[in-house]
């Protein structure tokens, strides 16, 4: 029954023709019923008025006619007389209740006639002494028949009566005729509203139908469909389909645009990887670090960056490895810009600066020049000694991490500053660890920690650190791919651009 109710709710078609049928049905009985009782009324008067004319008749034609208890000509004349009148059986009997004569003949004559029958003659003779009443008569209406006793004279001026009964035979007819009319109307109300019901359905819901159905097209990718009826009719329907295919001319028209610009603007992407690619680093020279990167941008092009450097020797002569990355506000291309030209502005800084600190104080004030305050990046930048003293300088970044397998420690770098182009006065301050032969570094970005499950909650850094913590005696590739499987077999989907860089210190 709740799945008739809610297919009935889902379909105005269906309501409507619930709510048509019911008034129609409505209509019908109520102009038939109002018919009828009309008709009957007017029967009714007119058996009565019919009644009373017979009988006047009645009593007119045998007012002078006297009789015997023998059969003579005054019997065959009352007999002719009724006749006339569409009588064709009476009874004639005294105010005893005598029987005197019964037409047609039973030979029940000299009897008595019935109880009911004795009593009809005394409100008869009562009504006489007040009313002056010359018949009495008691209608049937349910067979259009009356009843009625009315006074005779016998040759010796006996009192006597002539009972009958008397069926109005043109009431009858109309009555029937009656019933055969109100059925003739009923059957043409239900088969107008039969057609009036086919009209409006092919005049409006087969249209609203093919609407729906090319909609539902559209709604599945087929933008080739059309409302493909003959617009014949210049109605409000006919002006809704063609509205409909002029918009759905438009659509198509203006996704094929779309398409074409999104192939163009893939195209672009495609060359823009292929370009953000180049500025990414080569392993060459770096062998002994052990380097491994998980770099997955969330779109064609990303929004970190990061590249290894050898800056100027230190004390004893030997030069310092330098590990930089940068992740930009926001994605895709306009975060690739401003990471690219990050990168190639730290080129040109690298020349005149020897420290991580100075580097990024020097590099945040050129970005600072060149862009907007809406495009900033947040950086670290480390280098690591001859004498393995890791020395860093953190522009807004997450706490970078340093684990030692020994021991199992885990050292943070955190952020000392606002990240690269928030302030141009700003300068670094530089920070330090005393790293040891085997502990590994890592480098990630904001995406490998506040990426979200199902839940809503994010991996975040301490998953990051018992993965760390319980693979540390692992090879960096070991590492970063069981950070990748916790990763990917946690979260829902990707959000940002995710950059993981693993070394260990030779």
């Amino acid at each position: 029954m709740g799945t008739i109710l809610k297919k009935i709710k889902g379909s105005i078609r269906t309501q409507i023709g619930i709510l048509y049928s019911i008034l129609a049905l409505a209509n019908i009985i109520f102009f038939s019923v109002m018919i009828f009782e009309n008709q009957s009324d007017l029967l009714l008067n007119n058996f009565k008025f019919h009644s009373e004319n017979i009988i006047k008749t009645v009593v007119n034609d045998l007012k002078d006619f006297k009789l015997t208890k023998v059969k003579d000509t005054q019997l065959d004349g009352i007999v002719a007389a009724l006749k006339v009148s569409g009588i064709n059986s009476f009874q004639i009997f005294d105010a005893k209740g005598i029987l005197w004569h019964e037409y047609p003949d039973t030979g029940n004559s000299e009897k008595e006639v019935s109880a009911s029958l004795k009593a009809r003659i005394l409100d008869l003779l009562e009504d006489a002494s007040v009313f002056k009443s010359k018949y009495k008569l008691e209608f049937d209406e349910k067979d259009f028949s009356v009843n009625f006793i009315l006074p005779l004279r016998g040759k010796l001026n006996e009192e006597l009566f002539l009972s009958t009964n008397v069926s109005i035979e043109i009431i009858r007819t109309r009555l029937q005729q009656l019933y055969y009319q109100i059925g003739l109307a009923v059957a043409w109300g239900i088969i107008f509203h039969f057609l009036f019901g086919i009209f409006l359905y092919r005049v409006i819901f087969v249209r609203v139908s093919a609407l729906k159905s090319v909609t539902a097209e559209m709604a599945g990718g087929n933008l080739h469909a059309r409302a493909g009826w003959k617009f014949e009719n210049p109605d409000e329907l006919d002006d809704l389909g063609s509205s409909f295919n002029q918009m759905a001319e438009k659509i198509e028209e203006t996704v094929d645009t779309v398409t074409k610009l999104n192939k163009e603007i893939q195209n672009e992407l495609e060359i823009g990887k292929e370009v953000q690619e180049l500025f990414l680093p080569k392993m060459k020279g770096y062998e002994n670090f052990n380097i491994d990167v998980w770099y997955r941008p969330l779109r064609e092009v990303s929004g970190d960056i990061y590249q290894f450097c050898k800056l100027h020797g230190d004390s004893s002569g030997k030069n310092e490895i330098g590990v930089f990355f940068a992740d930009a506000s926001g994605h895709g291309v306009s975060a690739a810009l401003v990471t690219t030209v990050t990168l190639l502005s730290l080129e040109a800084i690298l020349h005149k600066v020897k420290t991580p600190a100075h580097a990024l104080s020097e590099l945040s004030k050129v970005l600072s020049e060149r862009f907007v305050s809406s495009f900033f990046a947040t950086s670290i930048f480390i280098s690591i000694d001859s004498k393995g003293i890791l020395h860093y300088a953190n522009a807004g970044h997450n706490p970078q991490l340093v684990v030692r397998p020994q021991t199992g420690e885990i050292f943070h770098m955190p952020s000392d500053g606002p990240p690269l182009g928030m302030d141009e006065e700003f300068s670094y301050p530089s920070r330090t660890i005393q790293t040891l032969s085997g502990d590994k570094i890592l480098i990630y970005s904001d995406g490998l920690v506040e990426t979200k499950n199902r839940d809503k909650m994010q991996f975040g850094l301490d998953r990051v650190e018992e993965t760390l913590i319980r693979t540390r005696n692992l090879s960096t590739k070991q590492i970063l791919d069981a950070i990748k499987d916790d990763f990917t077999g946690y979260i829902d989907h990707y959000k940002d651009d995710v950059s993981v860089i693993l070394l260990e210190i030779p």
